[in-house]
């Protein structure tokens, strides 16, 4: 008969089974580290035994007391180590050898301290103050008889600290019989005599108070060192014996570990098979009705447990959610006739939404372009204005000068002739001439920037030997410069030539010497720089001016604009535009450095060879170059 039991009690014996194998790995464990532990702590006994044994030698050795401390502080960690284990009848043995081990050990440092921690302090620092005094002694008054018997005795006394035989201290004292004995029959004082004897019987009295304790400290010793070897080896047998324990016991708790698990896996099949293979039934049956839609499928599970009255509940289910499928079904008919309806209503009135969108889009994009016309014109026009407001100003400055000239200089020559003071006429017509010059090269400029922005400007294109252009150029701006300034030319590319328009490339070049000039203070330096590389070449003009202030270094291409630190200094303000757009045309570029106070350097980037397709461009050889552009 199949006993019947529910989920819980088979869960129950599952888990009181795996609670137990755990517990016993558990109590293996624990036996198995005290045993670990108390193996360990006899190692380190044994490792500080050894440790004290090395600090005694050294404490012997070089009697310092830091050593002392050392082999004390080692027998406190043992006495530490033992105490967990003292109620062992092994330990209490062991602790009474550690006991005697300890008391000698104070023994031991005792006598060391007592023989002297250096040479001048305890026994050993009495006998060698004595040595000296009589060494001292015996020297002063020269008998070379008597210092013969303390350099014997010292020889014994040497012998015996080095061999420690007892037979040297016999030697030492028959030496220093002798030397009382010569010192008695010598002819020196009777004061000096007792002096020498008095001292010869105190070194005497401290080398043998010396070799009884030296004695008495290599006893100590042996005897320390007996129980030092008697202790390891204690020690360890029973390291030795803890860790065989340890390693019996790790077998062991391997052994019933793997037992507890096989037994604990077993036990876990049989009832887990006893609890999932109805559940599996049920899976299955569940996706039979889930994925073929057959609700006619039932689950036999009888096991008595919750999981059989699952099984029955489930039964149940299917049969109403076959119920409820056929009423579902009926109602889909209905509904898939109305979404069709429906739908066929949606999509016409979509249709006609798109339609009324992309209308509106059409007429949003025709706004939108509008827009950005009327915007873009009024920017021109703004730029038209502003254009106009700064020529009508330079123009009207400009043309007000030579034009009061021309009016003041044509009423003083009508003067002159009325008075036939011909000889001061000259002058004036030079001033009208001069004034026609500058009001012509206003108009040359502005027609320029004209040429330029309608694309009307032919290139005319000849080779050039660069370095003699720059050279005439300077020498022609010399003998106007009446500010005397001094030209450096710095060359780093002799005889180089190239193909470019001489006429654009004087405007451009002699535009910015002409500023370099004005703007700059009497007699300063002037640099122009040369070089090249394969495709360009390249001209930097330097001086020494009054410089560009930062906010006006932007438009300073714009045509007509000014600084602000010019406004008294005459000018156009196209001059610079001209050598921007120029540059461009010949396919180059023009920038700037430029510091108030401290001046201004121009860079000119051009091709070495012009190269354009352009129907304007012209190619001369050995032609003379039209000077009209």
């Amino acid at each position: 008969m199949r006993i019947k039991l529910p989920i819980y009690s088979k869960l129950l014996i599952l888990s009181s089974v795996f609670i137990f194998a755990l517990l016993l790995i558990v109590a293996f464990v624990i036996y198995s580290f005290k045993v670990q532990f108390e193996s360990s702590s006899y190692n380190q006994l044994l490792n500080n035994l050894l440790q004290s044994q090395k600090a005694r030698k050294e404490f012997q050795a070089k009697k310092d007391l830091k050593y002392y401390r050392n082999y004390m502080t080692y027998q406190d960690l043992n006495d530490s180590l033992l105490k967990p284990f003292e109620a062992k009848p092994v330990i209490i043995e062991l602790n009474k050898q550690f006991e005697s081990y300890r008391n000698e050990l104070k023994e031991f440092g005792s006598f060391i301290e007592q023989r002297g921690l250096n040479e001048n302090l305890g026994i050993e620092g009495k006998f060698r103050k004595d040595i000296h005094a009589i060494e001292t002694t015996l020297d002063s008054n020269s008998n070379n008889e008597i210092l013969v018997q303390l350099l014997q005795a010292r020889r014994r006394e040497k012998d015996f600290l080095l061999r420690g035989s007892i037979q040297y201290v016999s030697n030492v004292q028959f030496h220093i019989s002798k030397l009382i004995e010569l010192t008695n029959k010598s002819s020196m004082s009777n004061i000096t005599k007792n002096d020498i004897i008095t001292k010869a019987k105190n070194y005497e009295s401290s080398f043998v108070n010396l070799s009884i304790l030296l004695n008495k400290i290599n006893e100590y010793d042996k005897s320390l060192t007996n129980l030092e070897n008697e202790l390891i080896k204690t020690l360890v047998n029973l390291a030795e014996l803890k860790q065989s324990d340890a390693s019996l016991l790790q077998d062991l708790q391997i052994t019933i570990s793997i037992i507890a698990i096989i037994v604990s896996i077993l036990l876990s099949i049989l009832i887990s098979k006893r609890l999932t293979a109805p559940i599996i039934e049920l899976v299955r049956v569940a996706q039979v009705v889930t994925l073929d839609s057959n609700y006619n499928q039932k689950v036999e599970i009888k096991t008595g447990d919750e999981i059989g009255d699952l099984a029955n509940a489930f039964n149940i289910m299917i049969d109403k959610i076959s119920v409820t499928m056929k009423k579902l079904d009926d109602t889909n008919k209905n509904l898939e006739k109305m979404v069709d309806e429906r739908t066929n209503e949606l999509q016409s009135e979509v249709y006609r939404k798109m339609q009324a969108e992309a209308k509106l889009e059409a007429a949003y994009m025709e706004l939108e372009n509008a827009n950005y016309e009327i915007k873009h014109a009024l920017e021109k026009e703004k730029e038209l204005n502003e254009l106009k407001s700064r020529f009508v100003a330079i123009v009207s400055h400009e043309y007000r000068t030579p034009l009061t000239v021309i009016n003041n200089s044509t009423f003083l020559i009508e003067t002159f002739l009325h008075h036939k003071q011909y000889d001061k006429i000259d002058s004036y017509i030079q001033r009208i001439q001069t004034s026609i010059k500058g009001m012509i090269l206003l108009l040359d400029d502005t027609l320029t920037i004209g040429k330029i922005e309608s694309g009307k400007v032919t290139v005319y294109l000849k080779q050039i030997n660069l370095l003699d252009y720059l050279d005439n150029l300077i020498d022609e701006l010399k003998l106007i410069d009446i500010k005397k300034h001094k030209f450096i030319v710095e060359n780093y590319s002799d005889k180089l030539n190239v193909i470019c328009d001489e006429n654009i490339l004087n405007v451009i070049i002699s535009n910015i010497l002409s500023n370099a000039i004005k703007f700059s203070n009497e007699g300063s330096d002037i640099i122009v720089s040369v070089k090249h590389d394969d495709i360009f070449f390249y001209v930097s003009i330097q001086d020494n001016g009054i410089g560009i202030p930062k906010k006006d270094q932007k438009f300073l291409f714009d045509p007509f604009y000014r600084s602000e630190n010019v406004q008294t200094i005459s000018g156009t303000g196209l001059g610079l535009s001209i050598v921007k757009k120029y540059s461009e045309l010949l396919g180059g570029s023009v920038s700037f450095d430029s510091k108030i106070g401290k001046g201004t350097t121009f860079y000119i980037q051009l091709p070495i060879a012009f190269n354009n397709s352009d129907d304007l461009v012209v190619i001369l050889e050995n032609k003379k170059v039209n000077t009209e552009n």
